[in-house]
Order: structure tokens, then C-alpha cells, then sequence
């Protein structure tokens, strides 16, 4: 279990270890992960005062958010999807317009697993179409294999 101590300092958290947290995402405990998470959204204005550390901070909490949806936590990606809209309120749209398709598509798997199956593959499939015609093509396919995964989790 995490303490407090751990946590206490988070600036020096957001110089390289928020990126190495948000790649874990798919292999810490997810009672840990939300935890964890929980404890960084408390902390966030101290934390997010560089554009650099805002980006790292929107990645981390769409990497949470994925894995949210791929636990079926709805209940916890919708609240974290109210923390990535809070950050992309603060930049201008031309600014991480690669988090804002994949929050996009993040969005999209959350309708599917919300039962609304048609608007759910359709918003996915025009984020990966998004990325297909600005030639991101491994973005693209690691996106439709995320929609194919998503797909079985519905079935």
C-alpha cells in the first residue's frame, strides 16, 4: 500500500516517473492504479504548472482511463474523462490534438460498454480514420486492435 510520505512530493513525481507510471497502467494492480491515481488528481495544481507536466498529466490520466474502461469501470473513466475535459479546456485546440482524438476514441469505447453499441464504434472508428488519413498508421492499427478488444468485451 502507498503512504502518504510517497506522495508528499509530487513535483519531483512529474519530472520522468508520471511517464513511467502511465506506461505501467496495464500491469500495476488496478486497486493500486486508482489509488495512486487518486492521490495526483488531489495534487494536480501543484503538479500541472508547465506545459510539458500538463501533456504528461493528460497521457497518464488517458492511460487510466483505458484501463478503467478495459476493467469495466465505468463509473471511474467517466470521472477521468471529467479531469482530460478539464485539461484540454486549458490549452488551445491546435495543442495535443493527438490526446484529443485518442480522448476521442476513449469516449467512443465508453458508449459501447455503456450500451450504446452505434454511437460507440462509430466515434472509435472515426478517431482511427483521423489517424489514418494524417498517415499515423501505427497509432491506426494499435487503435483498431484496441476496437477489436473492445468488441469482445461487449459480446
Amino acid at each position: 500500500m502507498f503512504s502518504y510520505k510517497l506522495f508528499h512530493n509530487f513535483s519531483y513525481l512529474f519530472t520522468n516517473e508520471v511517464t513511467l507510471f502511465g506506461n505501467l497502467t496495464d500491469v500495476l494492480p488496478f486497486k493500486i492504479l486508482k489509488q495512486t491515481m487518486r492521490e495526483i488528481i488531489k495534487n494536480k495544481e501543484a503538479l500541472c504548472f508547465k506545459v510539458k507536466d500538463k501533456r504528461d498529466f493528460l497521457i497518464l490520466l488517458i492511460n487510466v482511463s483505458y484501463r478503467c474502461l478495459s476493467e469495466n469501470d465505468l463509473a471511474g473513466a467517466a470521472e477521468l474523462f471529467g479531469e482530460i475535459e478539464a485539461v484540454l479546456a486549458t490549452q488551445r485546440n491546435e495543442e495535443n490534438i493527438h490526446s484529443r482524438f485518442i480522448f476521442r476514441f476513449m469516449k467512443g469505447y465508453y458508449f459501447l460498454l455503456s450500451g450504446k453499441k452505434e454511437m460507440g464504434l462509430k466515434t472509435m472508428d472515426h478517431a482511427i480514420g483521423i489517424f489514418s488519413v494524417n498517415e499515423c498508421f501505427e497509432l491506426a492499427n494499435k487503435l483498431r486492435t484496441y476496437y477489436n478488444e473492445a468488441l469482445k468485451q461487449v459480446e
